[in-house]
């Protein structure tokens, strides 16, 4: 019954995105999203709690990333952009609805990509909306990321914008149904979640950092922020 209700709700995804496709549909698009991430988060029975504040003003957020639950999770707490991989446009329905959620792509170990990519973000930010990135890469079991990369960030140094670092943490009796890395496959994966017991997904943002300092710099201050926070969730 669960999944027949995803299965509708995806379609109602792509039905408003249809209806608000003008440029001019920004506002209620974003609104639209954000909502829609709420519900397909309700469906699949986890809850959001934010420990701590959103940032107010538009900024490069940088986050640890567990499973595509980060991006349903974040995309219901903020209007934000995100940078997936290429792989992703070309994923029958995903795609189109990262599509029109206005989702950045690149094709990962592709220079020219890359800096395509951080041109892209740039060009973004600048225009005063949020972006979201993952800098390791790849998302991971955790709870611990792995090492941040900091070429995208450099968008944000381009930008003259702060980044933002955001820890994602799922607790509750269905913890280890969340992560989705490795080898998993989407399909069993969400099989699962759907039988899982209630997962709880718990967001901390920290303090922003500066873009005035070398690239590597503010992606080690930025791990070093979220593995902060990652820990004091553990604990709570």
């Amino acid at each position: 019954m669960r999944l027949i209700r995803i299965g509708f709700h995806v379609l109602s995804g792509l039905w408003m995105l249809y209806r608000v496709k003008k440029p001019d549909d920004l506002a209620t698009r974003q609104a639209g999203i954000m909502s829609w991430c709420a519900r397909m988060l309700s469906i699949l029975g986890v809850e959001r709690k934010l420990v701590t504040n959103l940032p107010t003003k538009p900024s490069l957020i940088v986050a640890n990333h567990l499973s595509w639950l980060d991006i349903l999770v974040l995309g219901s707490l903020i209007p934000v952009r995100f940078l997936s991989k290429d792989e992703v446009r070309r994923l029958p329905i995903i795609g189109r609805l990262a599509a029109g959620a206005r989702t950045l792509f690149i094709k990962r170990g592709d220079r020219s990509s890359a800096e395509k990519a951080i041109t892209e973000i740039e060009k973004v930010l600048r225009s005063e909306e949020f972006v979201v990135i993952f800098p390791e890469g790849t998302s991971t079991h955790g709870p611990m990321p792995s090492r941040f990369k900091g070429r995208l960030i450099d968008a944000a140094r381009r930008a003259g914008v702060a980044v933002c670092p955001v820890a994602i943490y799922y607790s509750g009796p269905g913890k280890e149904f969340a992560p989705y890395a490795g080898n998993d496959e989407l399909g069993p994966h969400m099989r699962k979640l759907v039988t899982a017991p209630p997962i709880s997904a718990r967001v901390s943002v920290g303090e922003l950092i500066s873009p005035d300092q070398m690239t590597l710099l503010i992606a080690r201050a930025a791990q070093s922020s979220i593995e902060k926070m990652l820990r004091h969730l553990m604990i709570k």
